[in-house]
């Protein structure tokens, strides 16, 4: 009623501006492809921060917001890149930010924990990439690779053959393609499997023995690989009865496929493999507390 309209207005008058909102103020995107937001490619977004009565906040410099997909429609795509970065006279700056797999998503923008705006995102395939979990190479060409059996001797010297000059690589495994796959695979992935740090040789009868990282496979495929929208448990792939020395063992033996040192000559797989060990360190760290609290690893 009018009775509280001076109540209201001396609210507004006294009120200390909080930053409550955002607005976009630009989006654009790195592509020669026409107008879209492809998979993997980089965008940038610039914000307003507004404070609770939708005024741009000019003079604010302390703001954090960040960038987050929805988990429960994100399908397991996650965002990369520069996620979150505090306000410059009211602006915020995201760059590089890049979705890892094509779809619908919802990004949503936080300030302080809170969800304080909505922008539902296309993301068209990315195409000339592939490699990682929608590439038509790694999808295909794993897909197609046998196993040796177990009886076929391949010995330690072929096994470590060619690792001299990193390292930092983990035991490579070997796997073969058969003819007439062998050709098709090599015809149409020969280079992205050799930018990729696949090695492939020739076998018997037109067959590929093909060197690769067992991790690769799961960051080729996606099948196997730690997220975002995994629980903290799931991602370090234990139960949630395991005890802290569990979790201890477990994010070891992970950061130990995932560590981005291991990863640094691999610019195909680099940045995959770099949220894979964030994704794998936050849930470490979140069951460690937890543990610390008494809620687990007894």
């Amino acid at each position: 009623g009018m009775e509280s309209l001076p109540s209201l207005v001396e609210y507004c008058r006294t009120a200390t501006a909080t930053p409550s909102g955002v607005q976009i103020l630009r989006m654009w995107w790195d592509t020669d492809r026409g107008d879209g937001i492809f998979a993997k490619s980089n965008v940038h977004i610039t914000l307003q921060v507004l404070d609770q009565f939708g005024t741009p906040m000019l003079g604010d410099n302390e703001t954090i917001v960040s960038a987050t997909l929805d988990s429960t429609t994100s399908q397991g795509a996650m965002l990369e890149g520069i996620r979150s970065n505090v306000s410059v006279a009211g602006v915020v700056e995201l760059h590089y930010l890049r979705f890892s797999q094509d779809g619908e998503f919802d990004l949503h923008f936080g300030i302080g924990g809170n969800r304080v705006q909505m922008m539902r995102v296309v993301v068209s395939p990315h195409e000339d990439d592939r490699f990682g979990p929608t590439g038509k190479c790694g999808q295909e060409f794993f897909a197609k690779l046998n196993s040796f059996a177990p009886s076929f001797a391949v010995n330690s010297s072929q096994l470590v053959a060619g690792q001299d000059h990193d390292p930092l690589r983990v035991q490579e495994k070997v796997s073969y393609m058969t003819w007439p796959s062998s050709l098709e695979a090599m015809s149409s992935c020969s280079r992205i499997l050799e930018e990729a740090g696949v090695r492939v040789t020739s076998g018997w009868g037109g067959d590929l023995w093909v060197w690769y990282r067992p991790a690769m496979e799961a960051l080729d495929t996606g099948v196997g690989l730690p997220t975002a929208s995994m629980d903290f448990w799931t991602r370090l792939g234990l139960s949630s009865t395991a005890s802290a020395r569990d979790v201890r063992k477990a994010y070891y033996r992970q950061s130990l496929v995932w560590h981005p040192d291991r990863w640094a000559s691999y610019p195909l797989h680099r940045r995959l493999a770099q949220d894979a060990f964030e994704v794998i360190s936050e849930a470490y760290r979140q069951l460690v507390s937890l543990s610390s609290g008494g809620a687990a690893g007894k």
